[in-house]
Protein backbone atom coordinates (compact mmCIF):
# COMPACT_ATOMS: atom_id res chain seq x y z
CA UNK A 1 0.00 0.00 0.00
CA UNK A 2 2.35 2.30 0.89
CA UNK A 3 5.00 1.69 -1.93
CA UNK A 4 2.40 2.10 -4.41
CA UNK A 5 0.24 4.91 -3.04
CA UNK A 6 3.16 7.02 -2.24
CA UNK A 7 4.70 6.95 -5.64
CA UNK A 8 0.97 7.74 -7.28
CA UNK A 9 0.26 10.54 -4.52
CA UNK A 10 3.63 12.15 -5.29
CA UNK A 11 3.05 11.62 -9.08
CA UNK A 12 -0.45 13.52 -8.59
CA UNK A 13 0.97 16.28 -6.39
CA UNK A 14 3.98 16.82 -8.93
CA UNK A 15 1.29 16.51 -11.92
CA UNK A 16 -0.82 19.65 -10.14
CA UNK A 17 2.60 22.02 -10.66
CA UNK A 18 3.31 20.75 -14.33
CA UNK A 19 3.64 23.76 -17.05
CA UNK A 20 2.33 22.89 -20.31
CA UNK A 21 5.82 23.41 -21.70
CA UNK A 22 7.62 20.51 -19.52
CA UNK A 23 8.13 17.48 -21.45
CA UNK A 24 7.04 14.22 -20.08
CA UNK A 25 10.12 11.58 -20.91
CA UNK A 26 7.88 9.12 -18.64
CA UNK A 27 8.54 6.11 -21.32
CA UNK A 28 12.21 6.66 -21.51
CA UNK A 29 11.95 5.19 -18.03
CA UNK A 30 10.58 1.94 -19.12
CA UNK A 31 13.71 0.67 -21.23
CA UNK A 32 15.57 0.34 -17.46
CA UNK A 33 12.55 -1.76 -16.06
CA UNK A 34 12.83 -3.83 -18.83
CA UNK A 35 16.59 -3.93 -18.74
CA UNK A 36 16.45 -4.99 -14.88
CA UNK A 37 13.41 -7.81 -15.96
CA UNK A 38 15.97 -9.13 -18.32
CA UNK A 39 18.76 -9.51 -16.05
CA UNK A 40 16.90 -10.61 -12.89
CA UNK A 41 15.66 -13.79 -15.31
CA UNK A 42 18.25 -14.62 -17.78
CA UNK A 43 21.82 -13.04 -15.86
CA UNK A 44 21.70 -13.91 -12.73
CA UNK A 45 25.23 -13.00 -11.92
CA UNK A 46 24.18 -9.79 -12.52
CA UNK A 47 21.54 -8.83 -9.57
CA UNK A 48 24.08 -7.45 -7.04
CA UNK A 49 24.76 -4.77 -9.37
CA UNK A 50 21.07 -4.43 -10.32
CA UNK A 51 20.61 -3.84 -6.57
CA UNK A 52 23.79 -1.78 -6.55
CA UNK A 53 21.99 0.74 -9.70
CA UNK A 54 19.24 0.36 -7.48
CA UNK A 55 20.11 1.46 -4.43
CA UNK A 56 21.37 4.95 -6.11
CA UNK A 57 18.44 5.30 -8.04
CA UNK A 58 16.45 5.99 -4.50
CA UNK A 59 19.66 8.16 -3.33
CA UNK A 60 19.06 10.56 -6.76
CA UNK A 61 15.46 10.40 -5.85
CA UNK A 62 16.06 12.34 -2.70
CA UNK A 63 18.35 14.29 -4.68
CA UNK A 64 15.51 14.55 -7.54
CA UNK A 65 12.83 16.01 -5.26
CA UNK A 66 14.71 18.73 -3.46
CA UNK A 67 14.14 20.97 -5.98
CA UNK A 68 10.68 21.43 -8.45
CA UNK A 69 12.45 21.56 -11.73
CA UNK A 70 13.97 18.21 -10.81
CA UNK A 71 10.84 16.55 -8.62
CA UNK A 72 9.23 15.05 -11.70
CA UNK A 73 12.78 12.76 -12.84
CA UNK A 74 13.10 12.44 -8.61
CA UNK A 75 10.06 11.08 -8.54
CA UNK A 76 10.53 8.68 -11.72
CA UNK A 77 14.33 7.31 -10.03
CA UNK A 78 12.43 6.37 -7.06
CA UNK A 79 10.28 4.28 -9.18
CA UNK A 80 12.42 2.67 -10.95
CA UNK A 81 14.82 1.86 -8.18
CA UNK A 82 12.35 0.14 -6.02
CA UNK A 83 11.22 -1.55 -8.60
CA UNK A 84 14.64 -2.63 -9.66
CA UNK A 85 15.90 -3.72 -6.01
CA UNK A 86 12.22 -5.77 -5.58
CA UNK A 87 12.48 -7.55 -8.89
CA UNK A 88 16.28 -8.76 -7.63
CA UNK A 89 15.00 -9.38 -4.52
CA UNK A 90 12.18 -11.43 -5.37
CA UNK A 91 14.42 -13.70 -7.97
CA UNK A 92 16.36 -14.99 -4.97
CA UNK A 93 13.52 -16.87 -3.30
CA UNK A 94 11.74 -19.98 -3.84
CA UNK A 95 8.40 -19.46 -6.26
CA UNK A 96 6.08 -20.43 -3.53
CA UNK A 97 7.22 -17.68 -1.44
CA UNK A 98 7.34 -15.30 -4.73
CA UNK A 99 3.76 -16.36 -5.41
CA UNK A 100 2.70 -15.41 -2.18
CA UNK A 101 4.48 -12.24 -2.35
CA UNK A 102 2.90 -11.38 -5.64
CA UNK A 103 -0.81 -11.88 -4.35
CA UNK A 104 -0.44 -9.84 -1.14
CA UNK A 105 1.67 -6.96 -3.46
CA UNK A 106 -1.43 -6.99 -5.88
CA UNK A 107 -3.79 -6.44 -3.01
CA UNK A 108 -1.22 -3.91 -1.35
CA UNK A 109 -1.05 -2.08 -4.68
CA UNK A 110 -4.65 -2.09 -5.47
CA UNK A 111 -5.52 -0.54 -2.12
CA UNK A 112 -2.94 2.42 -2.64
CA UNK A 113 -4.13 2.92 -6.14
CA UNK A 114 -7.67 4.24 -4.24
Amino acid sequence: VNIIGGFVVSQRMLDLFKKPTDKDYTAFMLAPGVIFLYICAFQRELLNPVLSISALLCVAAIGGLATMDTANAGCKFGMLGVFGAMVATLSTLPGHIVAVSAVLMAIGGGLGLV
